[in-house]
């Protein structure tokens, strides 16, 4: 549990971040952009896990599944 302090920044986008969703698990976080790419961190490094690109619009939102699937809306 934390007390609202600051854990970490994940920067790598090009672009403003439009939606941030965190996994039912707690595990992973997914961040959509302007920059038409959405990616999904590991919450306890930091790092990438997966980096989706090429879509044709602006990624407005993402979601998780409950069977752990995502869902992108452009």
């Amino acid at each position: 549990m934390h007390n609202g302090e600051l854990l970490r920044t994940l920067k790598r986008h090009s672009d403003s971040v439009r939606f941030v969703v965190f996994s039912q698990d707690g595990k992973q976080i997914a961040s959509s952009s302007w920059d038409k790419i959405f990616k999904v961190w590991q919450i306890q490094t930091g790092k990438i896990i997966h980096t989706l690109q090429g879509h044709k619009g602006r990624v407005v939102a993402v979601a998780f599944t409950l069977d752990k699937k995502l869902l992108v809306r452009e």
